[in-house]
């Protein structure tokens, strides 16, 4: 699906056992020898390696920039006489700091993009 393609995207793979393979190698694997219906997750992926690290090394693992996708769920109170400004609760806690939050994009339930001013 396109609308939800976000550009390249990268993965940290750790192996029970070493793996040889040259930089830009072009890696296909999987792991479906899992539970089906256990907890555990079946896995199958492919891409280039474009970046060989050793994990027992903490500098080559810094480099390393990982973040969790967050999601905050509220609803829009009321539009303002303007027609384009939204005022939303349920987003954040009244003791957070929203100037943290000034800038980032939002999207209503409908689809409709807008950024948060504050």
């Amino acid at each position: 699906d396109e609308e939800r393609h976000h550009g390249a995207q990268w993965a940290l793979l750790r192996f029970d056992q070493p793996l040889t393979a040259p930089q830009d190698a072009l890696l296909i694997g999987s792991r479906f020898d899992a539970d089906i219906h256990g907890e555990s997750c079946r896995l199958a992926f492919y891409g280039r390696l474009v970046a060989l690290v050793d994990p027992s090394k903490p500098q080559e693992m810094a480099q390393i920039k990982v973040y969790k996708e967050k999601e905050r769920v509220g609803s829009i109170e009321r539009i303002q006489p303007d027609g384009t400004t939204a005022v939303c609760k349920g987003l954040f806690k009244k003791e957070t700091d929203i100037s943290v939050f000034t800038g980032l994009k939002v999207t209503t339930g409908r689809g409709e993009p807008g950024v948060i001013e504050g």
